[in-house]
C-alpha cells in the first residue's frame, strides 16, 4: 500500500473512531486578476480545489519543516484528495473558517498529502 491508502484508512479511522475530526475543505488560488475598464478596479480570478483535513499537533510538524518557529494562530494540517497541491498563500476554508496557508509540504512526495501551516 502506497501514503495515498495509509492516508486514506488513517482519515477513515479518525473520521469512524473521533467524529468530527476529519473536516471536509476547499482551497482557493488567485489566479490572475482581471481589470474593469470602466472603473479601474481589480477583481482576481480564482480555482477552487475540494479535499479533506484533520488538525494535528506542532510536534507531528516538525519532522516536516525542522525551522518551524510556533505562531501564537498557527494551526497544522494533514489535507488530502485535492486535484492540486496547495500552496502558500492559498486560502483554505474548513469547519467554516477561512485561513491563509503559510507553509506546505508535500508528505515523503507523495504529490497527494500534504502537511499544512495556516492562520
Amino acid at each position: 500500500m502506497n501514503i495515498t491508502g495509509y492516508t486514506n484508512m488513517a482519515f477513515n479511522i479518525a473520521g469512524a473512531v473521533l467524529p468530527g475530526t476529519v473536516k471536509a475543505a476547499t482551497v482557493t488560488k488567485v489566479t490572475g486578476s482581471v481589470r474593469d475598464q470602466v472603473t479601474g478596479a481589480f477583481t482576481d480570478t480564482t480555482e477552487t480545489y475540494t479535499g479533506s483535513v484533520t488538525v494535528t499537533t506542532r510536534r507531528t510538524m516538525q519532522d516536516i519543516f525542522p525551522a518551524l518557529v510556533a505562531g501564537p494562530s498557527d494551526v497544522y494540517l494533514i489535507a488530502k484528495g485535492f486535484s492540486s497541491a496547495p500552496a502558500e498563500n492559498n486560502k483554505i476554508t474548513f469547519g467554516g473558517v477561512d485561513r491563509n496557508v503559510s507553509q506546505v509540504g508535500d508528505i515523503v512526495g507523495s504529490g497527494s498529502v500534504w502537511a499544512l501551516v495556516v492562520q
